[in-house]
């Protein structure tokens, strides 16, 4: 009971520790996570301010444009990948042995009856001694006749098992030989099959190549008449790039729950007033795109809490924002088209206007860059307002009385660059850092399923063999089926030699006559007493089975079945019935024994008195 005790105390010990470790980890993830968030807020209020630091100067600029313009771009060329044909063989199935089950001794009760022969026969030895000489000689003849005909029927038996077992094995043999040849015919057909799918996918894989090497030479042509031309000042071509350029993804994941607006909801309009002057106006989404509070961990690193930004911030942290992205646009143009030589970029907010109720644009900042100025600027490690300011810029100042900045350009000059290029045929390879030229693959994706065509070729084999392996078994099974018949002459012997015992004890124990006597008998003096008369038999016979009949059962279990009688069949009941389960069982006695069987199946006769 202590150990009992003790080991009570350790499991609560362990399961408290396990517990807490849990609370822990939980705990832990929790922290995790909360920290995770803040890192968030943090990149995205930095990169809100900083999408202008990239390294640009003019002079790689129009040495990465000349060498785009004279280096071919390449596509991505997939290599023709032949299928693999699905190796497979034959699995060797085992012979479907029938054991040697036919002999007299080996079926149901073959051991009861085993013993009760040797019990007769030590007894019929007993009794040689106490019988008459003929009956003597007579019971030993029938027991040497009887053991002689049951070695050689059993011996007859067994060899006739053994020669349909031989032709089963020779059957089976045979029909495994011609599974096996089937398999090799349906192997070779599913290979030239295979090699003909293969060559068709090569070819079509030929094809679908030489039209996308004529795709690209095509793409090629225009890539370079469009580079060409706006190199030569062609506005409509210069125009095309900023299409292909405009609007830039600028992919700023902002924390969950504090923004109401998307950053990548701007939009770009461009134009070329001229070979050398590019205008720009960027529509930029409102102030929710700014965080409505600040999310920070607290000073012992456990915790994170949210804090109220500042109105004044969050309107500095915007202005910062539109200073920042029109940078970033300016670059991206110099990058493009680097012999522009200015880019005027003005960057707005739509709005209401308080005193009309209208609509109106709201300029948040405007600047004229020149390509020279801003190569002079390390853009990596400045601020974008200062920079703007530097650069005779003008940005409207944080807070909501800020003084209103008008329009630099001219609305109906200008083109909304789509996110698709939708009306546009742009030439793949434009920009700068372009991915390989896009083509299609078809031929990587072989309609060809290996797992079926190998157990295409298992049921094609196993259906070519079907009925090969069941009909010769059943015929050589067929030299069987004449063997019951010994069987029952072999259990009819084993009753006569059980009736000639039972005679010979009849004679051992009838009384020897009594002499004669010349004295009356003497009766029995009976007074008054009741007439005394033997028992009536019950009888009955097998119906109710719709000419089926019933199976006898050794007892009231509908799984131990004896053998089948038909209708009509007359049995004599015992009077002892079973109730098994919902069904009531009666006990009968046949010819060879008692038996059981259902209630409902025996019709019972009119009861006879013996006189």
């Amino acid at each position: 009971m202590r150990r009992e005790r003790e080991s009570e105390r350790e499991g609560r010990k362990r399961e408290r520790e396990l517990d807490l470790e849990s609370a822990r980890d939980a705990k832990q993830a929790q922290i995790d996570g909360w920290r995770k968030y803040v890192a968030t807020f943090d990149r995205y209020v930095t990169r809100l301010s900083s999408l202008h630091r990239r390294k640009f100067s003019v002079a790689a600029a129009l040495a990465e444009y000349e060498t785009r313009s004279a280096t071919a771009t390449h596509f991505e060329r997939e290599p023709f990948s032949p299928g693999e044909f699905p190796e497979g063989q034959v699995k060797a199935r085992k012979y479907p042995a029938v054991p040697w089950g036919k002999s007299v001794f080996a079926f149901r009760g073959g051991p009861v009856l085993t013993g009760v022969l040797l019990a007769a026969l030590v007894s019929a030895m007993g009794l040689l001694y106490e019988l008459r000489s003929e009956a003597r000689w007579w019971l030993v003849a029938i027991a040497m006749a009887y053991c002689g005909v049951f070695v050689l029927v059993d011996r007859f038996h067994r060899g006739r098992w053994e020669a349909a077992d031989k032709r089963r094995r020779a059957a089976f043999a045979d029909q495994e030989q011609r599974r096996r040849e089937l398999f090799q015919i349906h192997d070779h057909e599913h290979r030239t099959m295979f090699a003909g799918i293969e060559q068709r996918r090569f070819e079509e894989y030929q094809l679908l190549e030489a039209e996308n090497r004529a795709a690209f030479d095509a793409n090629e042509v225009d890539r370079q008449e469009v580079l060409a031309a706006a190199k030569d000042g062609a506005l409509s071509a210069i125009g095309l790039i900023c299409e292909a350029a405009f609007p830039i993804a600028l992919k700023l994941t902002p924390p969950a729950d504090l923004t109401s607006a998307a950053v990548e909801e701007h939009s770009v309009a461009y134009n070329v007033a001229d070979a050398t002057h590019l205008k720009l106006l960027i529509e930029l989404p409102d102030e929710g795109v700014i965080p409505d509070r600040r999310a920070e961990m607290t000073p012992s690193n456990d915790r994170m809490r949210l804090k109220e930004f500042p109105a004044r911030a969050r309107s500095e942290l915007y202005v910062s924002f539109a200073a920042s992205i029109a940078l970033r646009y300016a670059v991206e143009s110099f990058r493009v088209v680097p012999f522009v030589e200015s880019v005027f970029t003005e960057v707005y907010v739509p709005s209401i206007d308080p005193a009309t109720g209208h609509p109106c644009d709201l300029v948040v900042a405007q600047v004229l860059i020149s390509a020279a100025d801003l190569s002079a600027v390390d853009l990596e490690r400045v601020d974008a307002v200062e920079v703007i300011r530097n650069l005779g810029g003008i940005l409207r100042a944080p807070g909501k009385k800020s003084k209103e900045l008008l329009s630099g350009c001219n609305r109906d000059g200008m083109t909304w660059a789509t996110d698709d290029d939708e009306g546009f045929v742009i030439p793949h390879g434009l920009l700068p850092d372009s991915p390989p030229f896009r083509t299609t693959n078809r031929h990587a994706r072989p309609d060809w399923d290996r797992q079926a065509l190998f157990s295409s070729r298992e049921a094609q084999s196993a259906a070519d063999v079907a009925g090969m392996t069941l009909e010769p078994i059943r015929a050589a099974d067929g030299a069987d089926q004449g063997l019951d018949v010994f069987a029952v002459s072999l259990v009819g012997g084993v009753i006569l030699f059980i009736v000639m015992i039972g005679v010979s004890f009849t004679s051992l124990l009838t009384p020897p006559p009594v002499a004669k006597s010349n004295a009356a008998p003497v009766a029995p003096n009976v007074q008054g007493g009741p007439s005394v008369s033997a028992t009536p038999r019950s009888f009955g016979r097998v119906g109710n089975t719709g000419g089926e009949g019933v199976f006898l059962r050794k007892t009231a279990d509908p799984n131990d079945r004896l053998r089948a009688v038909p209708d009509d069949t007359k049995v004599e009941l015992t009077g002892r019935t079973k109730t098994v389960g919902s069904a009531e069982w009666s006990e009968v006695y046949v010819g060879e024994g008692f038996a059981w069987i259902p209630s409902k199946f025996v019709v019972r006769e009119p009861s006879k008195r013996n006189d």
